[in-house]
């Protein structure tokens, strides 16, 4: 009788794949690891993404000439102090008055005075608590008169009535061979430092004395 002879083969087992990696992406991910593993390293990470966010918000969102045009522009922080303190600051205690600025095109009164004509252009400050401005600002822009140039004054008036002169600024009259109508400050405007007029520190003096 003939024997039958089965042959048992073993199971495959299919070896384990390995991941190659390169020794720059292992050396990468083993410092991320050991950063993590403590309490610094993990608010260092969270703030380098949270930079790397910020950096590509800016990107997508600012114009590509913006050192140019804004924060090399020395027009631009005319009206922005660099050394004035951030707005945010005040979120940490610090005592600051709020920016505040307006866009003053039309008057809100028209008087005569003789052959000469009063424009009046009020614009209200709210200064909190016994905290005084240190920065106060005026830009004239577009400018046009026929005959003689105008003459702008500029007053603050305190709640208890006093008026304090802070500027008187002389527009400059007709050029030889310029015709009317004659407009000035159209191309670069006029910008002028109210807190370091002459006109004001006289007018503070005698308010004072």
């Amino acid at each position: 009788m003939a024997q039958e002879q089965a042959s048992v083969k073993p199971n495959a087992v299919k070896p384990p794949e390995v991941e190659e990696q390169s020794p720059a992406t292992a050396s990468l991910r083993n410092s991320i690891r050991v950063l993590w593993a403590s309490g610094s390293g993990k608010a260092g990470l969270i703030f380098f993404a949270l930079l790397t966010v910020i950096s590509i918000y800016v990107l997508l969102t600012y114009p590509i000439d913006f050192g140019k045009t804004e924060w090399s522009n020395p027009g631009y922080w005319a009206s922005n102090p660099k050394t004035a303190p951030p707005a945010w600051t005040t979120w940490l205690g610090h005592d600051a008055i709020e920016q505040q600025s307006a866009n003053l095109t039309s008057p809100t009164d028209v008087t005569q005075r003789g052959a000469a004509e009063v424009r009046s252009f009020p614009f209200t400050v709210s200064v909190p608590g016994d905290i005084s401005p240190t920065f106060l600002t005026m830009t004239l822009a577009g400018i046009e008169f026929n005959q003689r140039p105008p003459v702008i004054i500029v007053s603050m008036k305190r709640p208890d009535g006093t008026e304090v002169r802070l500027a008187n600024i002389s527009v400059q009259g007709p050029r030889p061979g310029e015709t009317a109508p004659y407009q000035r400050y159209y191309d670069v405007p006029e910008r002028v430092l109210l807190t370091q007029e002459q006109t004001a520190a006289d007018s503070i003096t005698q308010v004072y004395q």
